[in-house]
């Protein structure tokens, strides 16, 4: 009876709640995180079947993101953020800024840094998911 009770528990206990395993993959976001000061990020479905550009962000299964601008063509300047992202709850998710990386048609820069961004509310509708900053 122990045993059937800590593998039920270790079970609960192990799965990921439904915003992490909701929100992991590419999406389009209206502002790359950590590259300036913002109140409200918004991410919308990204498409893998054609060609897309402007600022994604990747949420990976190990708690990484990478957040970039694609340009539709290859003569601009590119930034990269890449850092940690936490689920506090299940409507809140934190993140972690640790690099900044700019190339293309600009001066480029390489910037290391561990920067916590703060807290942000979770909130999903049938279209976007929005990170609300938490004051």
């Amino acid at each position: 009876m122990k045993q059937i009770f800590f593998i039920t528990l270790m079970t609960i206990l192990s799965m990921k709640s439904y915003s992490q395993t909701d929100m992991t993959g590419s999406w389009t976001i209206n502002f790359l995180i950590g590259v300036s000061e913002q109140t409200e990020y918004v991410l919308t479905s990204y498409s893998t079947d054609k060609f897309r550009y402007g600022n994604i962000i990747t949420l990976k299964g190990d708690g990484t993101f990478v957040c970039a601008y694609i340009a539709w063509c290859g003569n601009d300047c590119f930034t990269t953020t890449t850092g940690r992202y936490e689920f506090v709850d299940e409507n809140h998710i934190r993140f972690i800024l640790e690099h900044i990386s700019v190339t293309g048609d600009c001066e480029h820069k390489e910037i290391y840094i561990v920067k916590d961004l703060g807290l942000f509310f979770v909130y999903k509708d049938l279209t976007e998911i929005k990170f609300i900053k938490q004051q």
